[in-house]
């Protein structure tokens, strides 16, 4: 017996250890988002992405194998697999307008998958497919040994009373009645105090392997001091263990299913979002094919999602988008740019060519693999039509400036003439004065013909690149305002500090200063520390030239408004209100920038930065002259 009970106690560690390598195994298989199911699910995901490149006929196969293996357990589906993916893997090195780094990403992915898949087939095999195989199997087995050997050992405690019995019945056959009596009570005694432990422990068993491990043992006491209760205490240590670990599963399946359901939130936030934008969005893979559109882009172009999804024009359109903006794409492919923003035309379902406003960026992976691209586009053909007509109304309103101040040149050019006459002839010093007055004002009049005319050569005029001296170009201007009534008692100085070339247009340049120098002058507070300090200095890929003076200054609440046309900032101007207008058209015709820094009664400063227009066959004809 002490034999039977050392072999039930074996039978007993090798359950534990066979359920103790299951639990292992049903954790390392996992769930659809745990383990190596969850590896696989990620695994799928991956392939997905690359399905343009890996083809659809081939991934279909590939899913389809997977799922009639766990149905049919069948090997030659692992087998399939296997050469599917070879095949794969071949069929993607042919593959020529493949970006860089994307065929190594893809055999990647398909080698993982096979590697995972085969993981996950060993896993079940382990487990076993039915109540006949695999580590399944053995426990039943042991179970049925533990039993079995549980039975035999009760049956042997009855044949050896019943053998004892009669032994004692032949050995005792002539003893008196009541010895016998005793000798049978003794026996059934110890037969009874023998076997109740292991019927006990047989029944709590059966009662917890029926429960599927989820009750467990009533409070039963053994005794220390035999083998049997040291065994059976064992035995339900090793039982309760088991019972521990089963919670533990339950406990973490119960959070995974928390995140399950989390991740399913998350999911269903982002669709809300994606398709309750208020613009258009699409999201197009590699092949030019669109994967996904909401519900205002199909607005935009009056198509159904199933119709821009499978629309060769769609697809055409996008493929013509990325190959004329190849050199963004790029950047975007890269990670060297967050977006790129277009303006292009569009067809409409009635066969209109309608503008939008495109910003395409990258969804990138953990690992910064470019998955797919994000295209969100806005219906700007209203507005691209008001800035067609308002081109072509400033268009009517230039030519009816240049129109009117040509044609006001002659008449304005009489007069003057008509009051220089009266001037020399008319003897009535009240006459005089009146025609002094007029010659003031026709003045003034020249000077905003001339400042019209001016403004619509800018406007209208082509950028002419020559190699530019700054700071001769200032001193030409200056001499040009030392024949006139601005020149006064005044401290100018020029520092030069640049040492960049300056590729520009000398007309428009010279605007700038002439207006700038001019101002200066006009609106100094004729006193004797009265001052202009002009700094030539590099800046960025051009240069930057500063206009500071000590003059009069201008209010801050102006300050915003001085380059509007015909706007003057305080009454002591008598100018036209066009010179810093034109400073301002001339500087943004040359790509430059103009502002200001100024503080009424302590003077102004203008910061003015031309950038260098040079191209490289100019540069190199300009040192060769």
């Amino acid at each position: 017996m002490k034999l039977q009970l050392k072999e039930v106690v074996r039978e007993i560690e090798d359950y534990q250890r066979t359920f103790g390598v299951l639990v292992k195994m049903i954790e390392k298989r996992g769930t659809h988002i745990y383990g190596l199911e969850g590896e696989l699910r990620k695994r799928k995901e991956t392939l997905q992405k690359y399905r343009s490149f890996i083809g659809a006929e081939i991934f279909e196969s590939l899913m389809q194998n997977e799922k009639d293996y766990f149905i049919s357990k069948d090997s030659l589906y692992v087998f399939n697999n296997e050469y599917l993916i070879s095949e794969s893997k071949k069929g993607v090195m042919k593959i020529k307008e493949i970006p860089l780094g994307i065929e190594e990403n893809v055999s990647l992915a398909l080698d993982d998958y096979l590697k995972t898949f085969k993981d996950v087939v060993l896993v079940e095999r382990s487990i076993g497919y039915s109540n006949e195989a695999g580590l399944l199997g053995r426990l039943i087995v042991h179970n049925q040994k533990i039993r079995e050997l549980m039975t035999g050992i009760e049956n042997e405690t009855v044949v050896f009373n019943e053998s004892l019995k009669d032994d004692l019945k032949k050995m005792l056959f002539g003893i008196l009645f009541i010895c016998i009596l005793i000798s049978l009570g003794l026996s059934f005694f110890f037969s009874s105090m023998l076997t109740r432990p292991i019927r006990t422990l047989t029944t709590e068993l059966e009662r917890v392997v029926k429960s599927n491990f989820t009750d467990g043992f009533r409070d039963i006491k053994f005794s220390d001091k035999d083998e049997v209760g040291i065994l059976s205490r064992r035995f339900i240590s090793m039982v309760t263990t088991i019972q521990d670990g089963m919670k533990e599963i339950k406990e973490y399946s119960k959070k995974i299913e928390r995140q399950n359901v989390a991740l399913l939130k998350s999911e269903l936030d982002f669709r809300s979002t994606f398709e309750q934008a208020a613009v258009g969005i699409a999201h197009i893979d590699f092949n030019g094919t669109i994967l996904r559109v909401n519900k205002k882009l199909c607005e935009i172009l009056d198509f159904s999602s199933e119709e821009l999804l499978h629309l060769n024009a769609s697809r055409k359109f996008i493929r013509d988008t990325i190959e004329m903006n190849g050199e963004q794409y790029g950047k975007l492919l890269l990670n060297a740019a967050e977006y790129i923003t277009l303006e292009q035309q569009i067809k409409h379902r009635s066969g209109k060519m309608i503008w939008v406003y495109l910003t395409c960026s990258m969804k990138f992976d953990k690992y910064g693999i470019p998955e797919y691209q994000i295209w969100v586009v806005q219906d700007i053909s209203e507005r691209k039509k008001a800035e067609s007509e308002l081109l072509y109304k400033n268009q009517e309103l230039d030519t009816f400036c240049y129109k009117v101040s040509h044609d006001l040149k002659g008449p304005v050019a009489s007069l003057k003439g008509l009051c220089s006459t009266a001037r020399l002839e008319i003897k009535d010093p009240l006459a005089v004065e009146y025609f002094s007055q007029i010659d003031s004002t026709l003045i003034r009049l020249n000077e905003i013909i001339y400042n019209l005319i001016e403004l619509t050569k800018i406007k209208e005029g082509q950028v002419d690149l020559t190699l530019i001296e700054p700071e001769i170009l200032i001193k030409n201007a200056l001499v040009i305002l030392q024949k006139t009534d601005y020149m006064q008692k005044i401290d100018i100085a020029i520092d030069t500090y640049a040492v960049n070339e300056l590729f520009s247009d000398y007309r428009y340049l010279n605007t700038i200063f002439l207006n700038l120098l001019e101002n200066a002058l006009k609106y100094s507070k004729n006193q004797e520390d009265s001052f202009i300090r002009i700094t030539i200095a590099d800046h960025k890929k051009g240069i930057l030239i500063t206009f500071e003076d000590n003059g009069i200054g201008i209010e801050r609440e102006f300050q915003a408004k001085v380059f509007d046309m015909f706007f003057r900032a305080t009454d002591y101007s008598k100018g036209s209100g066009l010179g810093l207008y034109l400073v301002k058209n001339a500087v943004e015709k040359v790509n430059g920038t103009i502002d200001l820094k100024s503080e009424a009664g302590k003077g102004t400063t203008f910061f003015v930065y031309l950038p260098n227009l040079i191209k490289n066959e100019l540069k190199a004809t300009a040192k060769l002259n």
